[in-house]
């Protein structure tokens, strides 16, 4: 495939998204929340395969740019606010997550340098790890905590904790792994996971989740299984 017909794509499937969010708020379908968390997995989904469709870094740097062109667009411009703004800015707080997403994922494919497992991860947790937090938080979320830009609950935070495990246990399953490797370096991803969501506001968790994972994961792979160990301990 053309790397120019990979960009058109991408576009297009993540302007299908919008479409189709939209219209799930039109039927009364998804509130604010659930529409802009659908976005947000799609967004993820959609930016998963990079590594296996482009090869050069300036491709994704031209995607992020164009993706944030028209996300921004989104809030600026009028007659599109109008129209599929409410998609991504429906919700009462201030938040520029989504701005921030296609910036993240074009720096985590630059240090990832052709590595997949270390582009992946990153990106798995920054679509499903956030997503499982608010939306499990705002439909179960009973025991309340206060955070720099209002509350969240033990229970979003747990979600955050258990699918972060799981989307840095499983692609580690494809690599040449010891399984006790495997379960700490999970352990202590999806723990840093849940503590920095918990304290990240208007949307920063969507730059520093997808780089601390990397950097984390760059170190972790290489660590003996006893220096694992204590570092799960001491955090």
């Amino acid at each position: 495939m053309s790397p120019f017909a990979g960009i058109a794509g991408i576009l297009l499937a993540l302007t299908l998204l919008l479409g189709a969010v939209k219209r799930l708020q039109t039927r009364r379908m998804a509130g604010p929340e659930l529409a802009r968390k659908i976005v947000h997995m799609g967004m993820g989904v959609v930016c998963l395969p990079l590594p296996w469709i482009f090869s050069e870094v300036w491709l994704v740097w031209a995607l992020a740019a164009l993706a944030g062109m028209a996300l921004a667009a989104l809030r600026l411009v009028p007659s599109i606010s109008r129209s599929l703004g409410s998609v991504l800015h429906g919700v009462q707080r201030l938040s520029y997550g989504e701005l921030y997403f296609p910036l993240s994922v074009a720096t985590v494919f630059t240090l990832a340098n052709g590595n997949p497992l270390l582009y992946v991860v990153p990106i798995a947790l920054l679509t499903f790890a956030d997503a499982a937090g608010a939306l499990i938080g705002k439909r179960f979320g009973r025991q309340r905590y206060q955070t720099l830009e209002g509350e969240k609950s033990i229970e979003g935070s747990l979600s955050v904790c258990l699918v972060a495990l799981i989307c840095v246990a499983v692609p580690l399953l494809f690599v040449d792994a010891d399984v006790r490797q495997i379960v700490l370096i999970a352990a202590l991803l999806a723990l840093f996971a849940t503590a920095l969501e918990a304290i990240s506001w208007q949307g920063l968790d969507n730059v520093f989740l997808p780089l601390a994972a990397y950097a984390q994961l760059n170190i972790y792979l290489h660590a003996p299984l006893n220096s694992l160990f204590v570092r799960l301990l001491v955090f």
